[in-house]
């Protein structure tokens, strides 16, 4: 199944050093960067989701679950797996989400 357009143009926020993923890496992030959005598998864990809701919401940092899965979220930035994701450049995290939004047809917050 090629991947989608969000992905890839993940793909390329990560290259260009504007991605932090993994829960650690992403909650520094909020203290490190601008966190523009975060981004989460469909199978992330229930802990997991709900801490980077409440994180998001704190920070009032957009949030979109995937359809996608911890290992398509990973392979999309190159690595293994992946629940969550943060894009910390706004331009890049506009286009993730406009892209993202007409894919699935909205998200689920």
């Amino acid at each position: 199944m090629p991947q989608s357009d969000y992905l890839t143009l993940l793909g390329l926020a990560m290259r260009a050093g504007k991605v932090a993923y993994g829960d650690e890496s992403v909650k520094e992030a909020f203290y490190t960067s601008h966190v523009a959005l975060i981004l989460l598998s469909s199978d992330a864990g229930n802990r997991t989701a709900e801490s980077f809701k409440r994180l998001a919401a704190k920070h009032g940092v957009r949030l979109l679950t995937l359809p996608e899965t911890k290992q398509d979220l990973g392979h999309a930035i190159g690595k293994g797996l992946c629940a969550v994701a943060a894009v910390t450049n706004k331009g890049f995290a506009e286009s993730i989400a406009a892209k993202a939004e007409n894919h699935i047809g909205g998200v689920r917050i």
